[in-house]
């Protein structure tokens, strides 16, 4: 290859770089606020901003939900397969804990997506 081929791959692959970093890093404030939702209604609205450690009772089971640093995941459940334990921390608004077994899930607060714009 020439030098020129490789200057362009490498500018290239430096900007994909920077680009994934901004989107992976682009988490918007009511995004630090997480939803847990048990048998599809509201439990609990939490701040990550804020460590806490709070369980989650059910009548199926209970799920100890741990919040450190930024960060919500299920840390002890006592449900039979744990995929709500290993799944670990969310990782990003489209990501969601749930245990299916306890009807848990913890999710971002997101504002909802416009579909459509109607008028006139």
């Amino acid at each position: 290859m020439t030098n020129k081929k490789l200057i362009v791959i490498f500018t290239c692959v430096f900007f994909a770089f920077i680009i994934l970093a901004i989107i992976l890093s682009n988490i918007q404030p009511d995004e630090r606020i997480a939803v847990v939702t048990v048998d599809g209604k509201v439990y609990k609205e939490v701040d990550l901003s804020v460590d806490d450690t709070f369980v989650v009772e059910t009548s199926k089971g209970t799920n100890e939900v741990r919040i450190k640093d930024n960060a919500i995941y299920v840390e002890e459940a006592s449900c039979p397969d744990k995929l709500c334990v290993r799944h670990g921390k969310l990782n990003n608004k489209y990501d969601s804990i749930v245990c299916l077994p306890n009807k848990v899930v913890i999710e971002y607060k997101t504002a909802p997506d416009i579909d459509a714009v109607v008028g006139r």
